[in-house]
């Protein structure tokens, strides 16, 4: 399933546009990263 990670930095949630409860409706999981970076998408493609 595509999924999007999101570093643990202070603030970067913030710029995550859609909810996680959108997110998990749209089938798509979250998952919180120690590294780098900001949000990125994984998925097919």
């Amino acid at each position: 399933p595509p999924v999007i990670t999101v570093t643990r930095r202070p603030g970067v949630r913030e710029h995550l546009l859609a909810t996680p409860g959108h997110l998990t409706k749209q089938g798509i999981e979250l998952f919180e990263t120690d590294r780098g970076g900001d949000i990125t998408y994984h998925g097919p493609g």
